[in-house]
C-alpha cells in the first residue's frame, strides 16, 4: 500500500510539473515560439535601421542632387564675354561651353540614378525582411 501511494505521489508531481510527454512537447513549443518573437524584435530593429539609413542616404544623395542641378544651371549661365568677342573665339567657346553643360548634365544624372538604385535596394531590402518577419509569424501561429 504504501508502494501504491508513492506511485500517486510520483504521478501527481509528475502531472503538476507537466513532466509527462504533452508537457514536453508545450514546453518545447513555448521555448520555440519564444525564440520566434525574438528573431520578429530583431527584424523590426532591423527595419528601423535600415529605414534610419535610407533616409540618411537620401538626404545625402538629395543635396548632392541640389548641388548638380546648381552646377549644370551655373555652366548655361557661364558666358564669358570676352570669349564670344569674334566668330572665332565664339567657335572656339562653344565647344568649351557644350562640354561643360553635358558634364554637368551627366552628374545630375548619374546622381537621378544613384537616388533610384538606392530607392530600389531599399524597398526590395524591407520587402525581403518584411516576408521574414510575415514567415516568422505565421510559424508562431502554427505552433502555438
Amino acid at each position: 500500500m504504501a508502494e501504491e501511494k508513492k506511485l500517486s505521489i510520483v504521478e501527481r508531481i509528475v502531472t503538476f510539473l507537466e513532466l509527462n510527454d504533452a508537457g514536453k512537447l508545450q514546453a518545447f513549443f513555448k521555448r520555440e515560439a519564444k525564440k520566434l518573437k525574438r528573431d520578429i524584435k530583431g527584424n523590426e530593429k532591423n527595419l528601423d535601421t535600415l529605414g534610419f539609413n535610407h533616409e540618411q542616404g537620401m538626404e545625402e544623395l538629395a543635396e548632392k542632387l541640389e548641388d548638380a542641378e546648381l552646377r549644370l544651371e551655373n555652366a548655361y549661365l557661364s558666358v564669358d564675354m570676352d570669349s564670344i568677342k569674334t566668330n572665332e573665339a565664339q567657335e572656339s567657346f562653344s565647344r568649351q561651353y557644350w562640354v561643360s553643360i553635358e558634364l554637368a548634365e551627366k552628374a545630375v544624372q548619374e546622381i537621378k540614378t544613384q537616388v533610384k538604385d538606392r530607392e530600389e535596394a531599399f524597398n526590395n531590402e524591407k520587402e525581403d525582411i518584411e516576408a521574414q518577419i510575415k514567415e516568422i509569424k505565421y510559424r508562431i501561429k502554427k505552433i502555438s
